[in-house]
């Protein structure tokens, strides 16, 4: 009788064990990255997170002649907004105007950024080149492209994203 309460009660506590080996889902291949653990020392912590956040930088001189014409071009632009004024000769007509409408908020935003200290290719955005700007009070991100005449045809800046 005793054999037969204990084949029981193992069989009971065997079929929950059972159903939860076969709910358990496939093995998933392991992640290339190493995700930080709160155990880790801070500082192996932090670079481990950057690493995982941050790629690696894409010198424009490494990309081809599209791209360092877009650096030349966001470099002027960016001397000339915090210089003299807008050259609007390298902007087509219709930027050119929508620009000259919206001069007076846009020149004082870019002064405010203060000295430009790098500029970084970061790939393409819908056709566009997508550069970082770091300046000496903000790191932005800017979006250049040109049209058949090469004359900037698009430009656009907003903060970087925070990592």
């Amino acid at each position: 009788m005793k054999t037969l309460i204990a084949a029981a009660v193992l069989s009971l506590s065997a079929a929950p064990a059972l159903a939860v080996a076969q709910e358990t889902p496939p093995a998933v291949p392991a992640a290339a990255a190493r995700l930080p653990n709160a155990f880790d020392d801070p500082a192996a912590q932090a670079a481990a997170a950057a690493a995982i956040q941050t790629p690696p930088p894409i010198q424009a001189e490494q990309i081809g002649p599209d791209v360092k014409r877009a650096e030349d071009a966001l470099r002027a632009v960016v001397a000339a907004a915090q210089g003299a004024g807008l050259d609007y000769a390298v902007f087509s007509a219709d930027l050119a105007e929508r620009m000259r409408g919206q001069e007076a908020r846009l020149i004082p935003i870019i002064k405010g950024f203060g000295e430009l200290q790098e500029v970084i290719y970061v790939g393409q955005e819908q056709g566009a080149e997508l550069f970082a700007l770091d300046f000496a009070n903000a790191r932005t991100q800017w979006i250049i492209a040109f049209n058949a005449e090469d004359e900037i045809a698009l430009l656009l800046f907003r903060p970087a994203q925070a990592q």
